[in-house]
C-alpha cells in the first residue's frame, strides 16, 4: 500500500515496469499512467525482421498442405503468417491452434480460423489440449 493521494489515481505512488516491446507498450503505458502510476519501460524483448527477409516463412507457408497442425504462440508471430499467407487459405487438411486469445484475434483478422486455443494460456497447456 502507498498514502498516496486518492484524488491522483488509484495507482498514485506506484512504480510499474513493463516488459513488452517498446513499439508495443504505449497503450499500457497511458492507461497506467492516467491511473497515476509512474511507468518504467523494459522492454525484454525487441521485435525485428528476420535476416532472410522472411523467406524461410514463405516457404513453410507454401508447403502447409503437408502439416496436419499450424501452431501460432503469439500475436507478434500470427501477424507475420498472416501477412506471409497474403489472400490465400489455410488448406482444409490442416488444422490451426493460437496459444491464447490475443494470438486467436489476431489470426482471426487475417481470416485464419482457429480450432484449438487452450484454457490457459501456456504452452503446456496447449500440449495437454491437442487431441490424441
Amino acid at each position: 500500500m502507498t498514502d498516496a493521494d486518492p484524488a491522483a489515481g488509484p495507482l498514485a505512488g506506484l512504480r510499474v515496469a513493463i516488459t513488452r516491446a517498446a513499439e508495443q507498450s504505449r497503450e499500457l503505458t497511458e492507461g497506467l499512467e492516467s491511473l497515476g502510476a509512474t511507468v518504467v519501460s523494459v522492454p525484454s524483448i525487441h521485435i525485428t525482421d528476420p535476416a532472410d527477409g522472411g523467406a524461410a516463412l514463405a516457404r513453410a507457408v507454401e508447403r502447409l498442405h503437408d502439416y496436419e497442425w499450424l501452431v501460432i504462440t503469439s500475436p507478434n508471430g500470427a501477424r507475420r503468417f498472416c501477412e506471409a499467407l497474403g489472400d490465400r487459405d489455410v488448406p482444409e487438411s490442416t488444422k490451426v491452434a493460437a496459444i491464447g486469445p490475443g494470438t486467436a484475434d489476431q489470426l482471426a483478422q487475417g481470416h485464419v480460423k482457429v480450432v484449438l486455443v487452450p484454457s490457459r494460456h501456456v504452452a503446456e497447456s496447449l500440449l495437454a489440449s491437442f487431441p490424441d
